[in-house]
């Protein structure tokens, strides 16, 4: 299973947040300032309509060229009984001096001049609005980016200067032996959630080295208690088979409780060997020559290899050394050679 660090995965949850936050702001704020250019271009309509009507009135309702060119309306002469509401509209102007169209806005509405009534026309260029809301898009967009940009830095910085203390108690812990001598010191934080772990670790350990310490002894005192009544049995049932008054029944009796008991004494330092490798009570180390503590195995074998007439020869054994527990590895040696004398064929080699 593949895993994730916590800064990271804490990282990367702001940024989907911030991410999200971004994009519905973003698109608010840009409805916003669409909307708020549309009705700004609109009452600027209204407002130029009003302004041409009121120089018309001034003017002794004299009317001013109809034709677009050089000016941002028009009116054109419609009948009497026409009514129609103002209505907005977009609309393309070729310009000749361009040899292009460009985008308008425009206002369409009837109006009442000296009696007659005339269809009024004014335009203002789009590209206005779009400017604006074009350069107000970029700015906010380049502000955004700079922000997460920022934003990540930060949190990466200090994300990684708020979890400098956990991952020191985590280097700690691992670094600390229960089997070991030396207490745990992690130290106080400035964080208290940390600090809290901290005293717990510290507590944990002191207990579970406890817990530890009372095991072991309790192993070793079972394993010794239960040692000296069996060494007791053995010699008394020893004593008791030398008996010349025992018969033959009762002397196979003796011998088959003097077996179980050499079973019970071996199985019970087997156990004993056992805790204590659990317990990592063999912690010294030492190089040692395999070839050299083989073959002083072999010699302590030699009445089994008479026996069965199986010769050893190791002298083509290449002289390797083995970094680890003396002790455990002559008991592994004897054990395998002892296993391959007692089920190898006789008079093998």
């Amino acid at each position: 299973m593949r895993t994730i660090r916590l800064l990271n995965l804490t990282s990367i949850g702001y940024l989907l947040i911030f991410g999200l936050l971004t994009a519905g702001f973003y698109s608010a704020f840009f409805f916003i300032v669409q909307k708020a250019v549309a009705e700004s271009t609109d009452e600027a309509l209204y407002n130029r309509k009003q302004r041409i009507l009121t120089e018309i009135t001034k003017n002794g309702d004299k009317l001013p060229n109809d034709a677009f060119h050089f000016t941002d309306f028009r009116l054109s002469k419609v009948p009497i009984n026409c009514r129609a509401k103002d209505m907005l509209s977009d609309t393309a102007i070729y310009e000749k001096g361009e040899e292009d169209s460009y985008d308008f806005k425009k206002l369409t509405s009837i109006v009442q001049i000296g009696g007659k009534k005339y269809r009024l026309e004014i335009v203002v260029p789009q590209m206005e609005k779009e400017a604006i809301v074009s350069s107000i898009t970029k700015t906010i967009s380049l502000v955004l980016v700079l922000m997460v940009f920022t934003f990540v830095i930060a949190t990466l910085f200090f994300s990684r200067a708020l979890w400098r203390p956990f991952h020191r108690t985590l280097s700690k812990l691992d670094e600390f032996q229960v089997e070991g001598k030396e207490k745990l010191e992690i130290g106080a934080s400035w964080i208290a959630e940390f600090d809290k772990l901290n005293r717990s670790i510290t507590h944990l350990t002191l207990r579970a080295r406890g817990t530890f310490e009372n095991q072991k002894q309790f192993i070793e005192n079972a394993s010794h208690e239960l040692q000296t009544p069996l060494s007791i049995n053995q010699y008394k049932l020893e004593q008791l088979i030398d008996d010349p008054d025992l018969t033959h029944t009762q002397s196979g009796i003796v011998q088959s409780l003097i077996d179980s008991n050499q079973r019970m004494t071996r199985l019970n330092k087997i156990l004993l060997l056992l805790a204590k490798i659990e317990n990592g009570q063999f912690p010294e180390n030492e190089s040692v020559n395999i070839k050299a503590l083989t073959a002083d195995i072999i010699k302590r074998f030699e009445d089994i290899q008479t026996a069965l007439g199986i010769s050893v020869d190791i002298s083509n054994t290449e002289e390797n050394q083995l970094l680890g527990n003396k002790m455990l590895i002559d008991l592994l040696l004897s054990n395998l050679i002892k296993n391959a004398f007692v089920h190898n064929i006789a008079g093998e080699r």
